[in-house]
């Protein structure tokens, strides 16, 4: 603002202004008007003065009338955007008493504005927070004020949750508090669905034997579970934090060095999974499968991976057991079709030698002769179909 838009200063130039032009040229005028119609000097002096406060009296009313009028409008400006504001908004006095409310309000809480100015503020709070509330005003520092998110109540009996923010005001020559209270009930219902999910999720996913990570385009761990913080703090000997880099401060880990192409491709956008061997400190042998997952946003970005690692080592040995059962089923039925099936024969034919009518003493003696042979090869191999059969009945208990 210029100088010359100030009120005081435009006042002050204008008084100054017109006394200089009437010290300068009203006692010249004077003396004219005094020859023509014979005035003397008194009463012309009587007459200047009388003009001069005619005067200044003139521009003094016109201007505290226009400065009336502007202050008018400007009154009527803010009262208009407190009407139209879009959030409720309300004035209370040190009675703790409603004495303007707006429009939002009104439709917010369903209290016509006679009756928001018949009533005490703690009358739009439930019973459990009333003494809050008292304790509060107490301590509302002057200025602007985030007081935060409180319940209220609509004439209805609908509780919502509302953020409030306040300011010291004088209203009606009174010391007021102007509030600003924005309904977030849907906010804090999804806040608390949120986080009652993150709760669930948490419980879930630390509850897993499975290593569960997660890391952004830089490399930098964004979340993991416990099982993986357990691993690192085994396998490395350091603890797992949020913003750790994977590659540089896992190094020592043997795993990483064999990951970090996997973490590059995953980062391409890709989601696969790998198989992965070692040997336990126990010497035995184990198997461990990852699964490595882009994460994208909206617009297809990938902005990091989520890795999950889990011991598939009972899978993998029950596998390799059901591949033994089946090489030794075939085994067994791969005797009883072809080994078998070789003396069974033998027999069947020297039987058949046997009903023939010439038959000699000696070729009868060599018939059962070679029966008792091919008997005995029966013998051996039903022995051998039971002992396979017996060892595969122990390797499944």
């Amino acid at each position: 603002m210029s100088l010359l838009q100030k009120p005081e200063i435009r006042v002050t130039l204008i008084f100054l202004l017109t006394s200089s032009c009437w010290i300068i040229f009203s006692d010249m005028l004077l003396a004219s008007i005094s020859k023509t119609v014979g005035l003397d000097e008194q009463t012309g002096q009587t007459i200047k003065g009388l003009l001069y406060i005619l005067v200044i009296s003139l521009i003094i009313y016109f201007g505290v009338k226009k400065a009336s009028q502007k202050l008018q409008n400007s009154f009527e400006e803010y009262k208009a955007l407190f009407d139209s504001h879009p959030a409720p908004m309300w004035i209370f006095d040190t009675d703790l008493k409603f004495v303007r409310v707006n429009n939002a309000a009104v439709l917010k809480y369903g209290y016509t504005a006679d009756e928001f100015l018949n009533m005490h503020i703690k009358d739009i709070r439930p019973k459990e927070e009333i003494e809050k509330l008292y304790r509060h005003i107490e301590n509302v520092e002057p200025g602007y004020t985030e007081s935060g998110i409180w319940t209220h109540k609509k004439k209805n009996g609908e509780i919502i949750k509302a953020s409030v923010a306040t300011h010291d005001v004088t209203y009606n020559n009174k010391k007021c508090l102007l509030v600003m209270a924005a309904d977030i009930t849907d906010v804090v219902q999804a806040r608390e669905q949120l986080q009652a999910s993150e709760r669930s999720l948490s419980v879930i996913i630390n509850n897993t034997k499975d290593l569960i990570w997660s890391f952004d385009t830089n490399m930098k761990l964004t979340a993991f579970n416990e099982p993986f913080a357990k691993a690192v703090k085994e396998n490395i000997g350091i603890k797992a934090t949020k913003g750790q880099d994977i590659c540089a401060d896992y190094e020592s880990a043997d795993t990483t060095r064999e990951w970090i192409p996997y973490y590059k491709k995953a980062l391409g956008g890709e989601s696969f999974s790998t198989m992965h061997t070692g040997i336990a400190p126990n010497g035995q042998a184990y198997y461990m499968e990852a699964t490595f997952n882009a994460i994208t946003n909206e617009e297809g970005e990938v902005t990091g991976v989520v890795c999950f690692s889990r011991d598939v080592t009972d899978k993998q040995t029950q596998e390799e057991k059901i591949k033994q059962q089946n090489t030794a089923l075939k085994e067994i039925a791969f005797t009883n079709s072809h080994i078998v099936r070789r003396p069974l024969s033998n027999l069947l034919g020297l039987t058949d030698m046997l009903s023939e009518d010439s038959v000699t003493d000696t070729l009868h003696r060599q018939v059962i002769e070679n029966i008792k042979i091919s008997a005995l090869e029966l013998d051996e191999v039903i022995r051998e179909i039971a002992r396979k059969a017996y060892a595969f009945k122990e390797q499944n208990g």
